[in-house]
């Protein structure tokens, strides 16, 4: 994630993170950016977007046209074969893949690839 601002136009591009949970606060969300070196904003999900969208796991990652319709959703590569255990080699990099397709303005060939992560509470 901390890549992507360097790689990607930012012209082209926004990008932000969205956080969702009832304990989730503004102070929860600044540690999480500035732990992991996030250089874009990281927010507390509270308009519930992630619903909208259909998350169901944290991290999951939605692009979107500029009209808000969804070009791809799921992970953001195969880091991880479950929750907590992590790939020696990472092999498929989706988001990169889609985020390069988009700047070429070819088409998204993968539209959704399960995402691995926390499931996220329904409040």
């Amino acid at each position: 994630m901390q890549e992507l601002p360097i790689r990607f136009s930012l012209e082209k591009f926004t990008f932000r993170a969205l956080m969702p949970g009832k304990h989730v606060t503004n102070e929860i969300a600044l540690k999480y950016q500035s732990r992991y070196s996030i250089p874009f904003p990281v927010a507390v999900d509270s308009l519930q977007e992630h619903k909208s969208m259909k998350a169901t796991v944290t991290p999951e990652v939605f692009v979107t046209d500029k009209d808000g319709v969804v070009i791809y959703h799921g992970r953001i590569d195969d880091s991880y074969l479950d929750v907590g255990k992590r790939r020696s080699l990472v092999k498929n990099h989706e988001l990169d893949e889609v985020l390069k397709a988009l700047d070429k303005a070819e088409v998204v060939k993968v539209r959704h690839v399960p995402a691995v992560g926390c499931i996220i509470e329904k409040n």
